[in-house]
């Protein structure tokens, strides 16, 4: 069985500037739990809002192109070109940015 989170998981177990320490300590053991068990998926929505709510709560761009890297190994595609070509959007055009606070 694969295990599909929520963004918010993710953003709580590999983000830095989180608002509740409970929760991502719910979410690291989830996601290693994931890993483990080799059932955690991902997607190429889930990446960009990954990458979208990790810029809006001012992650460093280096730490969400990593993030990127290492959750994009768990994508789960017919076409891994096409999963690869995401990532390299994200992190080439930040086009994560919101419209909101400018």
């Amino acid at each position: 069985m694969m295990v599909y989170f929520d963004t918010n998981v993710l953003i709580y177990a590999f983000s830095k500037n989180i608002d509740n320490i409970k929760q991502r300590d719910i979410s690291i053991k989830l996601v290693e739990e994931g890993i483990k068990n080799n059932t955690l998926v991902t997607s190429e929505l889930l990446m960009c809002e990954f990458a979208f709510i990790s810029n809006k709560i001012d992650e460093e761009k280096s730490s969400i192109d990593n993030n990127l890297e290492f959750l994009s190994t768990f994508m789960c595609s017919t076409h891994s070109s096409i999963n690869q070509r995401v990532v390299e959007i994200l992190k080439e055009t930040s086009l994560y940015k919101s419209s909101f606070g400018f």
